[in-house]
Order: structure tokens, then C-alpha cells, then sequence
């Protein structure tokens, strides 16, 4: 609350002269960026809370083995499902009582039926394209690799079953000297197996740091090494002084103004690397020469059906009866 407290006299002073700076300014990355990764998950959602019931080939999944939870600045707490070794087989079998199946509570219904409950300046930010979305995200991606919420997936709204059929394709590519083709980071992580996207997504936060003198954290941090001092958020407020919170100062306006035109220079260096083919090409972000990626078809239905369960149905999580929730 602090953090936004900085921009309230700023807000009540000039957000009528200034409304799209505001807009750029108030949002969920700023928040992260100006937050404790720790503290913001902690707050977010949580794995027990968030998957009401689980299922992978008919079996119980298992919240604390199968999961792993990752932090996005823009979704906050996000998970990764990993089946289990023992279901490989199931895996192998079609139809979707051989899948991956969950009931999974988004609480978007909070905020319809509460009126009390009151959300931060900047959660629901006007200028992004999926903030006025309700619902989950989900995101389908090979074993092992870092999946991108924002960049990536599929919306599926509250009250609906969504169906995902996936078909895999694994492709080989012959690499030198016939053709250019790596299963290295040249970014120098590898960690996590290759991808495409992961190398843009690091060439591009190379050429913000390097246009702008600071990170976008919407992006992976560069790999230590590459830059010798280390590199601040765009979207950092340190330097606001405290005052802010009491009076709307020059001095506070003019970091109000730095960090527009940070956030700004982003946004500039995004759209110039993105069309400048050659400046992409010296990262040398080369196609996996052993690439696997899947071809989804989506669809939804309403859920539940009128009459199923009688007209309401009572779910409960697996971590204890006082987790229960009412679907009416």
C-alpha cells in the first residue's frame, strides 16, 4: 500500500491532465517491481485454493508433487502441472477420461457478489488487453521449458468446462553447415531445455538494459556476467521520497515524469528490436535443432449443465472439509 500511497497526492493533483501517463504508471508490474516476489505470493492465490479437484488418467493428482508454482509480475502465482512417471502410460491413451482433468476456482464471483471487497488502483489497468478477463490462463508447453502467461495460452472463462485436445510433433532440424540450428541458449542458460521464445525474450531485455539503463521485469533477467553492475526495474520507485505520500511536490512529479519516460523507452526499444530483423538475428535466437511443440484445439461448454447435481453442487478440496465451495 505504501507504493501506491507515493502517487495518491499525484493522482488527486494531475491524473486528469496526465490520464495516460497514469495508466502506464498504475499497473500490475509496477507493483511487481516495487513489491517482494515473496510477499506479492504469498497474498496471490494459492495451490489449495486455487485447484478444487485434480485428476490425470482417472488418479488423485497430488498438489504438493505434481505442482510447481512460478511467479509471473503480470498473474502473480502461476502453476506448473508435471504428471507423474507412474501415468506415462496413461498419457498414451486418448479420450479425455485418459487426460489431465480439473475443477478449478478462479473467484471471479467475489467481486460480483461483494461489494465490500475493494481492489488496488492498477490490478485491472485499463491499457492492457487482458486485464478486463475473468477466468484462468493456460498455458501448454514442453516438459522442461519456461512458459511465457502474457506471451502464450488460452483465456478460459469462469463458468465453463474448456476442452484442449493436443497432438504433439517433435521436429529435427540438420544443423551445420547444412543449415543454422542449436539446442544451446546462446545467452548462456541452460537450465531449462531451448526455446525460441525464451532466447527473443532475453535478446530483447539485452537491448532495453542497454537503450534504457534498466530491466523490463516482464522479461527474464540476463544471465550474470553480461552486465557488470547490476541492473534496476524500469518500473522502480525507490527514488520517490517519502513526501510523495503527503503532497504532490515538483520533486515528485518529476520522478513521476522519469518514470514514464522509462517505462516509455521500453515500449520504444520493444517496437524498434521487433521490427529491425537484422539487429534479432545478431542474438542468434536459431530454431531447436530437436524441437517438440503441440497443435491445440480449444473448446467450451457451459458448466455446469442445468439440472446436474440437482441445482447446486457442493465441491470440496482435498486439503479438508472446511474447504468447501458452493456452485449455484
Amino acid at each position: 500500500m505504501q507504493n501506491t500511497a507515493k502517487y495518491g497526492p499525484l493522482w488527486y493533483e494531475y491524473q486528469g491532465k496526465y490520464p495516460f501517463m497514469f495508466q502506464e504508471v498504475f499497473s500490475r508490474t509496477t507493483y511487481s517491481a516495487n513489491i517482494d516476489p515473496e510477499v506479492i505470493s504469498e497474498a496471490a492465490v494459492q495451490i489449495d485454493e486455487f485447484v478444487v479437484n485434480c485428476y490425470f488418467g482417472e488418479h488423485d493428482c497430488n498438489r504438493s508433487a505434481d505442482f510447481v508454482k512460478f511467479f509471473s509480475p503480470y498473474y502473480f502465482n502461476c502453476f506448473t502441472y508435471n504428471a507423474p512417471g507412474g501415468a506415462d502410460n496413461s498419457a498414451m491413451s486418448e479420450g479425455i477420461d485418459n487426460g489431465w482433468s480439473s475443477v478449478l476456482f478462479s473467484g471471479s464471483g467475489m467481486l460480483d457478489k461483494n461489494s465490500d471487497i475493494r481492489v488496488l488502483p492498477g490490478l485491472h489497468e485499463s491499457r492492457s488487453a487482458v486485464a478486463a478477463s475473468e477466468g484462468v490462463r493456460v498455458v501448454i508447453h514442453p516438459p522442461g521449458t519456461i512458459p511465457f502467461p502474457f506471451t502464450e495460452g488460452f483465456d478460459v472463462p469462469p463458468g465453463f468446462s474448456a476442452s484442449f485436445g493436443i497432438r504433439p510433433r517433435r521436429i529435427k532440424r540438420i544443423g551445420h553447415p547444412h543449415g543454422n540450428c542449436t539446442n544451446s541458449n546462446p545467452f548462456g542458460t541452460d537450465s531449462e531445455r531451448y526455446r525460441v521464445m525464451s532466447c527473443q525474450k532475453m535478446c530483447l531485455q539485452t537491448h532495453i538494459i542497454q537503450e534504457c539503463g534498466c530491466k523490463d521485469i516482464s522479461l527474464p533477467d540476463p544471465p550474470e556476467g553480461i552486465f557488470v553492475d547490476p541492473v534496476r526495474a524500469c518500473r522502480d520507485t525507490s527514488d520517490f521520497p517519502d513526501a510523495c505520500m503527503h503532497n504532490a511536490t515538483d520533486d515528485c512529479l518529476h520522478k513521476f515524469f522519469a518514470l514514464y519516460d522509462r517505462i516509455k523507452c521500453i515500449r520504444d526499444a520493444k517496437d524498434w528490436l521487433t521490427k529491425n530483423t537484422s539487429l534479432m538475428m545478431g542474438c542468434q535466437c536459431f530454431p531447436p535443432c530437436d524441437e517438440i511443440f503441440y497443435d491445440v484445439s480449444y473448446s467450451l461448454s457451459k458448466w455446469p449443465a442445468s439440472g446436474y447435481e440437482g441445482n447446486y453442487i457442493v465441491i470440496c478440496s482435498s486439503a479438508g472439509s472446511s474447504n468447501c465451495y458452493t456452485l449455484i
